[in-house]
């Protein structure tokens, strides 16, 4: 006896839900709970010297990044090189750092995603006012927007070369190498730029092949002949936005830390802050905030081997770095001797203020240990511990301190002597551990069901509503279990089927929603002087292809802000026809009452015009807002020649009048020829 068809559907819909939360629960777990650490201990855990009251072993730098200087005249972007001047005049003397990193976006490229001789003056001018140490290190790379329309790297439109610090030398992948008295550390810059710059938006992600992982393994050979206490790669693409082979991840693994930038905050209205992660091959990740618009740079410290780091606001004082017991957080397992705090005999805290501090009192678990005392004057500060009283689970460390000019911070990390780690935020271990690539076509695949499949079953296993008649639901024999014939008063399922059965709107939406997947979008001047085919999978120019991914967001974001709601938008208005169906059937009925039909319809009327015009208001603007910009970057040929803008467009705005005039006017009624509907659209 086979069970009702009934229960069938309930159980495959259970098995369905459970499928989805099964799903999620192990993607949460996956970004959030650090992955435990079973190699072998780091060589030095237990040998000295241990972190005590002297400030031996013990040395700081900074990462400044996308700071977009331009000298377009505008308050809010001129003010970046005046903060960006006060930051290198003044905060810098200040913090005294032995190394500068700038990962990248160092000029802006605006208004017309080029390079401006003026920004690159003006930030070369800033560097050598300054005057800066001679024993300081300055290492500035490139970003996306230092790459912009620059067809080759020794092109004379790339300023950088000649107006950065490191010049040629900083414009491909590089090895420095940091000689201090305790021990070796090695930078790596890991660049992973378009080797054709093109204007944006179509530069959004890095691009490494097999040639460019090779020469950073050599270099992370090269780093390991002569041993590194620590090594540290740093670039401007965070790795969820570079392509390339897997055997980066195995290169980065080697390092403690990869430091990068180019996210900002997303651009969201709250934005994502603090994008740190525990990569899963045990290295860390950490993207910095960006200059441009939140004032954010970053000092970092190693503390006998253990990294410590802390995000700070621009022109707030003091900073305060703990570097010792480090954030549980944080921890390296492998990679540096993190048992070396259990073995220290004091705290350690590292603070910077313009002016003379006052005192900086250290809680513990909420219960006051007292008062660091500065290391010869500062910056360092330490106070005795016994750390054995801390040997299991996360513990909270809080330190205050206050300055003579009266300001004061606190600052708290819970620390762990035994591995202990809280988990990690999801949104931010989410957009750093994504890969994005598949993320993207899982996203297409979804919404494209979404947007084609539902209106190809409905026009495949429904009927034309007839005029004057409800509408009504046909199903084939395998589809009994709904039921022989479902009829309903209900307009939306009624201007449903007009879509559907409509050709002149039917189709043109499964175009626009189809179309993008397998033909060109437009033709444009990508670069000055080279003309490129934009695809979903990338870029075509000079004969080159360019494997970008960032349009395939532009197809996602497409497809839920323009396709989705243009649908609805149809949806509304063909809706409205069943109204005046119902008053042609009303208004031949005995008894009907034709005062109140007619008022609840134009109640109706008045409710979905306003809902769908707010729809087409988004659908239109943001289509003439990608028009606009793309013609102001790509010129000309990508307005008449772009099937997936400009003449999408038109076809949107055929659909949306042609749906206007059909619910204003009612359905168009079926012509019969041989006993036969034969669905015309003429009307």
């Amino acid at each position: 006896m086979q069970p009702p068809k009934g229960c069938l559907l309930i159980t495959s819909v259970l098995v369905a839900i459970a499928t989805v939360i099964y799903a999620l629960v192990q993607s949460v777990h996956y970004f959030t709970v650090p992955v435990k650490y079973y190699g072998l201990p780091h060589p030095y855990d237990d040998v000295p010297p241990f972190p005590g009251e002297t400030s031996d072993n013990l040395w700081w730098f900074v990462q400044i990044s996308d700071t977009h200087l331009t000298t377009v005249e505008n308050p809010e972007k001129l003010a970046r090189a005046r903060d960006f001047k006060i930051f290198c005049h003044e905060h810098l003397k200040v913090i005294n750092p032995m190394l500068v990193l700038h990962t990248g976006d160092i000029t802006d490229g605006a208004p017309h995603a080029s390079q401006n001789k003026g920004d690159w003056i003006s930030y070369q001018q800033i560097m050598s006012e300054a005057k800066l140490p001679y024993s300081l290190r300055w290492l500035d790379v490139r970003g996306n927007h230092d790459n912009f329309d620059i067809p080759f790297r020794q092109h004379e439109n790339n300023f950088y070369r000649e107006y950065s610090i490191l010049g040629e030398k900083g414009d491909e992948s590089f090895l420095y190498k940091m000689e201090l008295p305790f021990g070796t550390y090695s930078f790596i810059h890991v660049d992973s730029l378009l080797k054709i710059g093109t204007k944006r938006p179509i530069n959004f992600y890095g691009i490494l092949d097999e040639l460019n992982v090779y020469h950073v393994k050599s270099l992370s050979e090269r780093a390991k002949e002569s041993p590194s206490n620590q090594t540290i790669y740093f670039g401007h693409y965070p790795t969820s936005t570079i392509l390339a082979p897997h055997g980066l991840y195995d290169i980065l693994k080697g390092g403690i830390a990869y430091l990068c930038g180019h996210l900002h905050d997303l651009d969201l209205k709250n934005g994502i802050k603090r994008m740190y992660v525990l990569q899963r091959y045990g290295s860390l990740e950490l993207e910095l905030e960006d200059w441009k618009k939140h004032r954010k740079f970053r000092v970092m410290a190693f503390d006998h081997d253990m990294m410590s780091f802390t995000d700070v606001q621009f022109g707030e004082w003091p900073i305060v770095l703990i570097t010792n017991p480090k954030p549980a957080r944080f921890l390296a397992p492998g990679h540096e001797p993190e048992k070396r705090m259990a073995h220290s005999s004091h705290i350690r805290i590292l603070v910077f203020s313009p002016s003379k501090i006052r005192k900086v009192k250290v809680v513990v678990d909420f219960k006051p240990l007292g008062y660091a005392e500065p290391v010869n004057g500062g910056p360092l500060y330490v106070l005795p511990w016994k750390p054995e009283r801390y040997t299991s689970g996360l513990h909270l460390i809080e330190v205050t301190v206050k300055d003579t000019a009266g300001r004061y911070k606190t600052v708290s990390r819970e620390f762990s002597l035994d591995q202990s780690r809280p988990n990690q935020p999801f949104m931010s271990s989410f957009v750093i551990m994504i890969n994005s690539f598949i993320f993207l076509v899982l996203c297409i695949i979804g919404l494209e069901c979404i947007c084609v499949f539902p209106l190809m079953f409905f026009r495949r296993y429904t009927e034309r509503p007839q005029a004057g008649q409800q509408p009504v639901v046909a199903c084939y024999a395998h589809f009994r279990w709904i039921g022989t014939k479902c009829t309903s008063g209900n307009p939306l399922l009624y201007g449903l089927l007009l879509l559907v059965h409509t050709n002149d709107i039917y189709y043109p939406l499964i175009l626009i929603a189809i179309y993008p997947l397998i033909g060109p979008w437009l033709v444009g001047e990508v670069v000055t002087d080279m003309y490129g085919t934009l695809t979903l999978y990338g870029m075509y120019v000079n004969s080159t292809f360019i494997g970008d991914k960032f349009p395939m967001l532009f197809f996602v974001t497409d497809l839920l802000c323009v396709h989705l709601p243009l649908t609805v938008f149809c949806l509304l208005h063909l809706s409205r026809a069943y109204y005046i169906q119902s008053s042609v059937r009303v208004k031949h009925s005995p008894n009907h009452s034709g005062n109140g039909i007619k008022n609840w319809r134009r109640l109706m009327d008045i409710v979905l015009v306003i809902v769908s015009l707010f729809l087409l208001k988004s659908v239109l603007s943001r289509s003439l807002g990608t028009i606009s910009r793309l013609t102001h970057w790509y010129g000309p040929y990508a307005f008449f020649v772009s099937p997936k803008y400009t003449w999408t467009f038109l076809i949107v705005v055929y659909v949306a009048c042609r749906c206007v005039y059909i619910g204003y006017k009612g359905a168009p009624a079926p012509i019969r020829t041989g006993g036969t509907e034969a669905m015309e659209n003429s009307e």
